[in-house]
């Protein structure tokens, strides 16, 4: 499990809290272990059409061999979460999840691909996602802080 900080976030929408994603990892435990948690705060973004899409991009200092995302489904549905990687500007889509299963669940999706940044993106309101998890394997030494 990689550690995520606020100090990781960059809220490129700067609507709403984005640091919400990351700021219960302990809560968390290891979903990927079955022993995930529940984490109850979100990046809430609002409902005005306006502030869509909203993204953040999360900066993990160095590269990782990424092999699973984690995130929490705090509720039924809302909009689709797409989650990329590159580097600002140039971005490769990896997936996306409409986030539609029972709530309070985690959902866990297989990965395999190396970056040092992750770009979450949601397209319209009611993402109801409040925490990520990351697991990989750092590929250098991470930046320090």
């Amino acid at each position: 499990k990689i550690t995520l900080t606020a100090s990781m976030i960059l809220n490129e929408s700067a609507v709403g809290d984005a640091t919400r994603l990351v700021d219960e990892q302990s809560a968390a435990g290891n979903p990927k272990g079955g022993t995930g948690g529940a984490p109850a705060t979100i990046w809430d973004t609002g409902w005005n059409s306006i502030y869509y899409p909203a993204s953040v991009v999360i900066d993990l200092g160095t590269n990782y061999a990424l092999s699973d995302i984690y995130l929490y489904d705090s509720d039924w549905g809302g909009s689709g979460v797409t989650v990329s990687s590159g580097t600002p500007f140039s971005w490769t889509s990896r997936f996306t999840d409409n986030l539609s299963n029972s709530p309070d669940n985690w959902v866990g999706h297989a990965v395999n691909f190396t970056t040092r940044y992750l770009q979450l993106k949601i397209d319209g309101c009611c993402l109801n996602a409040s925490e990520i998890v990351l697991y990989g394997t750092p590929q250098g030494t991470p930046a320090a802080p």
